[in-house]
C-alpha cells in the first residue's frame, strides 16, 4: 500500500493537489510540494499495523520485512522531500528579501521609459535604447520600462500614445496591429532606437547588475508567458508591476516571483487599511508603488503597508526636498523621472 500510494505521489500532477512548485534562483527548477500532513497519518496506520500483527503472531518475518522497509522507505521521503521544501520555501523568501533589498539599497528606480537624460527630455517616455544606456550610465542599475505584445507574440518596448491611443508612443505602428519587425523598423520620435525584448534581454546579459521593473501594458498574463518562454534564465531580474492583484498567482507561477503591488489607480477603498492587509494577504510582494501625494492624504494606509514590512516606494519624485520629507516618514524607494537625481 505505501508503495502504490508513493507511486501515486510521484506520478500526479501538481495541479491536481494545487500546491504549485518551488522555483529555484534559476528559475528552471521545480519539485513537487508534498503532502507531509497525509505521509505522516498513512506512516501512524502502518507503525499501528506492524505492532498489532507482531503481538498477535500473526505476521510472518517475510510480512514484518516488507512492511518495515515500507515504513523505511516512507520515513525517508518524509525528510528528504520535507527538507527539500522547508529549503525551496527559504530561498523563495531570500529571493524576495533580496529584491526588496535591491529596491531600497538603491533608493529609486528610474521611471518614464529609461526616464530623462543629459538635462533634456529627449528620452523621456522613449522605452529607447539610448534612454536604457544613458540611465545605466547614470549610475541606474533598477529601471522601469514599458511592454506591448505584438501581434506576433513578443514583447516591445512601448505603450499606447496618450494624444493618439491607436498608435504607439512615440512611432508611426498601430497599436492593434504592430508586428516586432515593423516596430524596429521606425524610430521612436523619428531618432531614437526602439526596443524589443530580445534588445532588453542583450543589455541585461552585457550587465548583470541591472533590474528591469516591467510595466506591462498589455495582459499580465500574456506578458509573463512571454518573458518565461523567451527570458528563463532573467526572470529573477524582472520586477513586474501589478495594478491588479488576481493576476498575481498566475504571473508568480511563471517564475516572475518578484512582484509590486501597483496603486496606480486604486478605487477609494482599495486605500483602506484593512482592505490593503486582504488583498496581500499570502501574497509575496517586494514592494508597494503608489502616487507620492498618498504620503500625505493617506498615511493610515502607507502605516498599514509599513507595519506588514513591506516597503513604500512612491511616484513621481524629481525634487531632493520631497525626497527629504519623504525619507522621514519611512519611505524607502523613490521612482523619478531624473536619471541624474541622487541624494545618497
Amino acid at each position: 500500500m505505501l508503495f502504490v500510494w508513493s507511486f501515486r505521489i510521484l506520478s500526479t500532477s501538481e495541479e491536481n493537489y494545487n500546491l504549485g512548485t518551488i522555483e529555484q534562483l534559476s528559475g528552471k527548477i521545480s519539485i513537487l510540494s508534498l503532502p507531509l500532513i497525509s505521509v505522516g497519518e498513512l506512516l501512524v496506520a502502518a507503525i499501528v499495523a506492524v505492532t498489532i500483527l507482531t503481538i498477535s503472531g500473526k505476521a510472518s518475518d517475510l510480512i514484518r520485512k516488507v512492511l518495515f522497509f515500507g515504513l523505511f522507505v516512507s520515513a525517508a521521503f518524509i525528510c528528504v522531500f520535507g527538507l527539500v521544501r522547508i529549503k525551496g520555501n527559504y530561498s523563495k523568501e531570500k529571493q524576495i528579501a533580496a529584491t526588496s533589498s535591491v529596491l531600497i539599497d538603491s533608493g529609486k528606480v528610474i521611471i518614464g521609459g529609461g526616464g530623462i537624460g543629459n538635462g533634456t527630455d529627449y528620452y523621456n517616455d522613449t522605452n529607447s535604447y539610448e534612454a536604457l544606456l544613458n540611465a545605466h550610465e547614470s549610475g541606474n542599475n533598477v529601471i522601469e520600462l514599458d511592454f506591448y505584445e505584438t501581434i506576433d507574440g513578443t514583447l516591445v518596448c512601448s505603450r499606447p500614445n496618450e494624444e493618439y491611443p491607436d498608435y504607439l508612443y512615440g512611432m508611426p505602428v498601430l497599436c492593434e496591429t504592430v508586428t516586432e519587425a515593423e516596430f524596429l523598423n521606425n524610430r521612436v520620435n523619428g531618432f531614437l532606437t526602439p526596443l524589443s525584448l530580445t534588445g532588453v534581454t542583450d543589455f541585461m546579459r552585457s550587465n548583470p547588475e541591472v533590474y528591469i521593473v516591467a510595466d506591462f501594458q498589455t495582459d499580465a498574463k500574456t506578458a509573463s508567458s512571454v518573458l518565461k518562454e523567451q527570458c528563463p534564465d532573467l526572470l529573477n531580474r524582472f520586477i513586474v508591476l501589478l495594478t491588479d492583484m488576481d493576476d498575481y498567482e498566475y504571473v508568480t507561477s511563471q517564475g516572475l516571483r518578484k512582484v509590486v503591488y501597483n496603486l496606480a489607480s486604486p478605487d477609494e477603498g482599495d486605500l483602506i487599511p484593512e482592505k490593503l492587509k486582504q488583498t496581500l494577504k499570502g501574497k509575496d510582494v517586494v514592494g508597494v508603488l503608489c502616487w507620492e501625494s498618498l504620503v500625505e492624504f493617506m498615511p493610515g494606509a502607507v502605516k498599514a503597508l509599513q507595519d506588514m514590512n513591506i516597503p513604500v516606494a512612491v511616484r513621481p519624485v524629481d525634487e531632493h526636498e520631497i525626497v527629504e520629507k519623504d525619507l522621514e516618514k519611512g519611505i524607502k524607494c523613490f521612482f523619478t523621472n531624473d536619471s541624474e537625481l541622487n541624494w545618497n
